[in-house]
């Protein structure tokens, strides 16, 4: 099987900053080994707000890919481990039941093969999107879309990125460059294991993520040469580094040149075989890999679009970096698994988003709350035509209701916000798109069950209304914690995940977010939820972000660290009263402090540890 990447971005009908991708089929493919003869590969991205050049926005339509049979190769060359595996038939283990959401069947073309099959890209890629992928204003079927066509060394298309064979794989090239889906699926393809890394990672990070992973391949972009640089001497595990771009230092190889290479590699995986290795963000403690395996990730997609009406026809506008499991699984591998085309943007500005969006009809846009807050104020929304987009999706972090709600009147348009952890591959749950509540994170997703039981014991299944923690059961659920049984037997037990969230269920299923059950305040007995109180101070004509923390002292008072917008102003006083008028008297807020900045994770959620450190040291004697 042959993929051939193909990116069309230098055409003078399109802005200097949009190319295409078409983005061929394929669920999440195949992977490696059980646990320990899994091959590992690390993938390194660059982040966009470090960037100091610009690459254009790239659209993937159905047919970019044939370069997958390159990858396998850089695969069979740096990862020698194949030769020691068995080669196992796949299972059909995997397959959802019947993907059937509450909104009714997701918008799929018929066409499928096992869930998790490696020839899916080469399918998709002989079926292209009907409405071709768009330049400028012209419609264009490229020659790509040939089923077996081979663009050379696949140069068109910004050059495929390889990392190495191993158990973990750490994202290589920018967390949203076409590099990484060809090194995605090729990894899969030649029995690998992909775990990727935070492109925002600094030396010690990296250095325990490839270590931990066990990876004995990593691939990088090359802005990112400095810090590989710096710990490559302390990575004795791994046996092999590749690099995007023109140069590599001794010791290094560069990708081009491994996918220039002759030779064909294709391991046979079972779906209960390892597909991908992805780090939690850590906001609990240190990370820790979680071990989500083909059937994971294939099911996962297809419960996703049933309750989400998407399909081959649609256009993704992708923001998100890869490296995250939302933007991994559900947006490229989903848009690759649908044949549907998404417009990746490198790095994110709201402007060019919104120019993008415009350009490339986009009929779905996939965010996280901070878009959802500048959409929802920023001038330039009004004036370009979004008439395309059929609804916003919302994940990673909690949506607060006001500016969803804002948008939502702004463009007319539905805000659905989802639910899911990296440990679920990712969704648990979703808002039907003809009946969102803001306030909830939607039922529960075909195929899986919901229950929300006691903080104390865990056990006691609590009844409609009350709040407790929330615990999902499904195919989607990981396999487990990559090293940790202790950690792993913590969370799952008796078969249910215990996702740390703490909620509550009504009486047509919708569960409604209360907090994390580690972050919750117990302030003189009562509960206190941070979020409830953040999106209260959210409602504030004056404030732009708010994060909320219970201090350290004896009666765990709620205080606020609030972001006021650009020309506004507003005392503590103001802001304590406005939240006292419209929530219950044990939830205020007892002491705001104002900074310039909430922190928050890539992914959006608010980094509330930083804020209670920031709070700590100033107890702290000099």
């Amino acid at each position: 099987m042959s993929w051939a990447t193909s990116a069309t971005g230098s055409s003078s009908s399109r802005s200097p900053r949009s190319t295409r991708w078409a983005t061929p089929s394929a669920s999440s493919s195949r992977a490696s080994p059980r646990t320990t003869r899994a091959r590992t590969s690390s993938c390194s991205g660059r982040n966009g707000r470090t960037a100091k050049t610009s690459r254009p926005a790239a659209t993937i339509s159905s047919p970019a890919f044939r370069t997958t049979r390159s990858w396998a190769r850089c695969w069979g060359r740096l990862g020698s481990a194949h030769s020691t595996r068995r080669r196992r038939r796949p299972s059909s283990s995997a397959r959802v039941e019947s993907a059937r959401s509450r909104e009714g069947r997701g918008r799929h073309d018929g066409h499928r093969r096992a869930p998790g099959d490696v020839h899916v890209p080469r399918d998709r890629a002989a079926r292209p999107p009907p409405r071709g992928r768009t330049r400028g204003r012209r419609q264009a079927r490229p020659r790509a879309w040939r089923p077996h066509g081979h663009l050379p060394r696949a140069r068109r298309a910004h050059r495929p990125a390889r990392g190495g064979a191993g158990t973990a794989g750490r994202e290589a090239g920018r967390p949203r460059d076409l590099e990484f889906v060809v090194a995605f699926y090729g990894a899969l393809k030649a029995g690998g294991v992909v775990n990727p890394i935070n492109a925002l990672s600094k030396e010690r990070e990296v250095r325990f993520q490839v270590a931990d992973a066990g990876a004995t391949a990593v691939l990088y972009h090359e802005s990112l040469a400095s810090i590989v640089d710096a710990v490559r001497g302390d990575l004795t595990g791994v046996r092999a580094f590749a690099v995007t771009g023109a140069f590599a230092p001794a010791g290094v190889e560069r990708f081009d040149d491994l996918a220039a290479e002759a030779g064909t590699v294709s391991v046979k995986t079972a779906m209960t075989d390892l597909a991908a290795l992805p780090y939690t963000s850590g906001t609990t403690g240190f990370p820790k890999g979680v071990m989500l395996t083909h059937a994971n990730l294939t099911a996962n997609q297809q419960q996703f679009f049933a309750a989400v009406p998407v399909g081959r026809d649609d256009v993704f506008l992708n923001v998100l970096p890869y490296f995250h499991i939302y933007a991994l699984n559900l947006l490229m591998a989903g848009a690759v698994s649908l044949g549907a085309t998404q417009v990746v943007m490198p790095r994110f500005d709201l402007v060019e988003y919104l120019t993008l969006a415009e350009r490339h009809r986009a009929t779905v846009c996939f965010i996280v709350p901070p878009i959802v807050l500048g959409l929802a104020v920023h001038p330039e929304v009004d004036t370009h035509d979004l008439s395309s987009v059929r609804f916003f999706f919302s994940g990673a972090a909690p949506l607060a209701p006001d500016p969803a709600r804002r948008l939502a009147k702004r463009l007319g348009k539905p805000i659905i916000q989802g639910y899911g952890l990296t440990e679920t591959s990712p969704v648990t749950h979703s808002n039907p798109v003809a009946a969102p509540i803001l306030e909830s994170i939607g039922p529960a997703i075909a195929g899986t069950e919901d229950r929300i039981v006691d903080l104390e014991s865990g056990t006691k299944v609590l009844a409609t209304g009350e709040v407790g923690e929330i615990c999902v059961r499904g195919p989607q659920v990981m396999r487990g914690y990559w090293n940790k049984p202790q950690d792993t037997a913590d969370v799952i037990r008796d078969g249910w995940f215990h996702t740390g969230d703490v909620g509550r269920k009504d009486e047509r299923g919708y569960v409604f977010i209360v907090d994390r059950k580690k972050e919750f305040i117990k302030y003189k007995g009562f509960g206190v939820g941070p979020a409830e109180v953040e999106a209260v101070l959210c409602e504030h004509p004056a404030i732009a972000d708010a994060g909320v923390i219970g201090k350290a002292d004896a009666e765990e008072i709620p205080k606020a660290f609030v972001q006021l917008r650009p020309n506004t102003t507003a005392t503590a006083d103001e802001i304590m009263a406005f939240v006292k008028e419209r929530i219950a008297d044990y939830k205020r807020v007892r002491e705001v402090e104002f900074i310039d900045k909430v922190p928050r994770t890539a992914s959006g959620k608010i980094l509330r540890r930083e804020l209670a450190e920031r709070e700590r040291a100033k107890t702290v004697p000099h």
